[in-house]
């Protein structure tokens, strides 16, 4: 049976004492560490806003996608209707010109 690093990681420190930096050694403590402390209520809040934020900025980019999208599909029209005029004009001036060969 192989075990998942994890495992192996709680085998050699032990199991996950709460407030404390999982790591070899004597060391701080989360709030020292980090000078703060943490709260699992906090930490949801948090990763919850952040979930919300990352929807708000991928609903952007689909809308910039899709403006984009759109403004390239006017464009593209817009020189279909250049090329014909000129396509038309070069017509045009052929018919007007003799061609002396």
């Amino acid at each position: 049976m192989t075990k998942t690093d994890e495992q192996i990681f709680q085998d050699v420190l032990g199991k996950d004492t709460h407030g404390y930096l999982r790591a070899p050694g004597p060391g701080k403590s989360i709030t020292q560490h980090f000078k703060v402390k943490t709260s699992r209520l906090s930490l949801s809040q948090e990763l919850i806003d952040v979930k919300k934020k990352l929807d708000q900025l991928i609903e952007e980019a689909r809308k910039d996608a899709e403006n984009a999208r759109m403004e390239a599909e006017q464009d593209k029209k817009e020189a279909e209707v250049v090329r014909n005029d000129v396509d038309r004009k070069i017509e045009q001036n052929r018919r007007r010109i003799p061609i002396n060969l």
